[in-house]
C-alpha cells in the first residue's frame, strides 16, 4: 500500500510540475518584458506612415518549433519583395529571413521560431527587397 501511495505522490508531482512550467499565463508574459503590445497572444496595432498597420498570428500563443502566419493588414504601399528579417534580442539565435505575399489586402509570411531560453524576444524588420522599411514589431516566443 505505501508503495502505491508513494508512486502515485511522485506521478502527481511530476505531472503538477509539467503543468507549471509549460502552463505560462498571459500575466506572466507580460510583466517579464515591458513592451507596448505583446503580438504572441493578441493583435498588435502599430503607426507606420499615418496609418494604422494590424499585426497578427494565425495561431496564439505563439510557439518555438511550431510553424505560424504572421499576418499584416493596412500595409499600403507598391513593394517589390516586402520580407522580414529576424533576429532573437537576448540570445544571438543568427537572422532569419521570411518573404511575404500578397492575398486580398492582407501580406502573409511563415515563420518558425526556434528557442534557446524558456521565452526569447525577437526584433522583427520589414524589408522592400534589401531596403529597410523603418518598420519593426517585437514578439515574445515561449517554449
Amino acid at each position: 500500500m505505501k508503495k502505491k501511495l508513494v508512486i502515485f505522490t511522485i506521478l502527481f508531482t511530476v505531472v503538477a510540475l509539467f503543468l507549471l512550467a509549460f502552463n505560462k499565463k498571459e500575466k506572466d508574459i507580460k510583466t517579464e518584458f515591458s513592451l507596448d503590445c505583446y503580438l504572441n497572444i493578441e493583435n498588435c496595432e502599430i503607426s507606420y506612415k499615418d496609418k494604422q498597420v494590424l499585426f497578427s498570428f494565425s495561431n496564439k500563443p505563439v510557439h518555438a518549433m511550431t510553424p505560424n502566419t504572421l499576418k499584416i493588414s493596412n500595409l499600403e504601399g507598391n513593394f517589390t519583395n516586402l520580407n522580414a528579417k529576424i533576429k532573437g534580442l537576448n540570445m544571438n539565435m543568427g537572422t532569419l529571413k521570411t518573404n511575404f505575399i500578397k492575398k486580398d489586402e492582407i501580406y502573409e509570411g511563415e515563420l518558425i521560431f526556434s528557442s534557446c531560453y524558456k521565452d526569447m524576444l525577437y526584433e522583427i524588420s520589414f524589408f522592400d527587397d534589401e531596403k529597410p522599411l523603418n518598420l519593426k514589431v517585437f514578439v515574445v516566443i515561449t517554449l
